[in-house]
């Protein structure tokens, strides 16, 4: 049963003069059917509203309104036999505009039953031909969908509908990913500047052209912008350089030299040795100064040797800087190490050391009692020292 009631109708025919009528909800129910459902204002025995969630009028002539809940909105089970539809117009009065009855088809709404939550939907079509002559139309494809059943349908994102490209005006765009698109283009026919808004078949010709040509002058090396040697600064074809040009200056590594430009820093960055020769004044300890620290000292008497020849009692030796050496028994500090003679440790008694190196040079000892003989005021002694 689809009645359209007398207050619906009196409210659709004011519609039509003009005067402006808003559908406000619907109501559901489980009441039967009356003998005189046009009288009626409200359901026989509503259970719960539901709103309107979409009005159509795409289509002329006819007004679709769609309205839904769910199982769980209800309190208890009922059967929904009864469906009204209420609106009101500018006196804001609420009247019940369609009545709708299934009687014994009608279907269960059980909240503690399902596993689910079932969605119920209702769709009323109003047809209005002329003034005086307006019907209503109860759309109920399926009036039971399991929430599941409408999540699954929305999540589709296999097109369900068939829709064509050609239907959402994509007829025209390939059907690839963006990285995977082959335009068309011809090249330009000279160097442009990109405009806003020009099709990207004429942009890339643009692009094309201006990609061969840079890459056509990289390859030039025939001075294509004609740059002079004053512009870059660059010496004259014909010039002349002063002795002191040439010789002065620092040349880099790169180009074959040392990159240092003073003769301390030189000497000391390559271990330039340095030579030299003293005469022994006969004190007990003498600083030989050489201006720095140096990493290993060599000394020999005037004869060359290590020793006195006769007694191995040491007249020269090596030191290395950073060394320690440890010689009957005792821990010497570190720039000292002992004197080899031929094939033995020289004997050294007491504290004394006899070559130690210095922050500034190095440091000899004479000591007849305990026969370290390096500074002996008979001798000459030659030394080596490594920066």
């Amino acid at each position: 049963m689809n009645i359209l009631t007398n207050a619906g109708e009196d409210l659709l025919g004011r519609a039509i003069a003009g005067e402006t009528v808003t559908f406000t909800r619907f109501k559901a129910g489980n009441g039967n059917a009356p003998s005189d459902p046009e009288e009626m204002t409200d359901l026989v025995n509503p259970i719960l509203t539901f709103s309107i969630d979409d009005i159509d009028k795409s289509v002329e002539g006819k007004i679709s309104i769609t309205g839904s809940f769910n199982s769980s909105d209800a309190s208890a089970e009922f059967r929904v036999r009864e469906v009204g539809l209420f609106a009101k117009g500018e006196e804001n009065e609420e009247v019940l505009v369609f009545y709708i009855n299934h009687g014994d088809d009608a279907g269960t709404v059980d909240p503690a039953s399902v596993s689910e939550n079932v969605a119920y939907t209702k769709t009323v079509v109003i047809e209005i031909e002329r003034a005086g002559n307006i019907t209503a139309i109860v759309i109920n494809p399926s009036e039971y969908a399991t929430k599941a059943q409408l999540d699954e349908h929305s999540g589709d994102t296999s097109n369900p509908h068939s829709v064509t490209a050609e239907q959402v005006g994509l007829g025209n765009v390939p059907n690839v990913a963006t990285n995977d698109q082959t335009p068309s283009y011809s090249e330009a026919s000279e160097i442009s500047e990109l405009e806003s808004g020009e099709p990207l078949s004429i942009a890339f010709g643009k692009i094309k052209k201006a990609i061969k040509s840079l890459i056509s002058h990289l390859s030039n090396t025939s001075n294509p912008h004609g740059v002079t040697l004053a512009q870059v600064g660059g010496a004259a074809a014909s010039h002349t350089h002063s002795t002191a040009n040439i010789i002065s200056g620092t040349l880099p590594i790169a180009r074959g030299g040392t990159g240092i430009n003073n003769e301390s820093e030189l000497l000391a960055t390559y271990h330039v040795p340095v030579f030299g020769v003293f005469k022994g004044d006969g004190t007990r300890e003498r600083e030989i100064n050489l201006g720095f620290k140096p990493s290993a000292v060599f000394i020999t008497d005037h004869h060359g040797m290590l020793n006195d020849g006769t007694y191995g009692h040491p007249t020269g030796g090596f030191v290395v800087r950073g060394y320690i050496n440890i010689s009957q028994g005792d821990a010497y500090s570190e720039d000292f190490i002992n004197i080899i003679n031929g094939t033995r440790w020289s004997t050294i008694s007491g504290s004394y050391d006899a070559l130690r190196i210095s922050n500034s040079g190095f440091k000899v000892v004479y000591n007849a009692s305990s026969n370290i003989l390096l500074n002996d005021e008979h001798r000459y002694y030659y030394y080596v020292a490594w920066r």
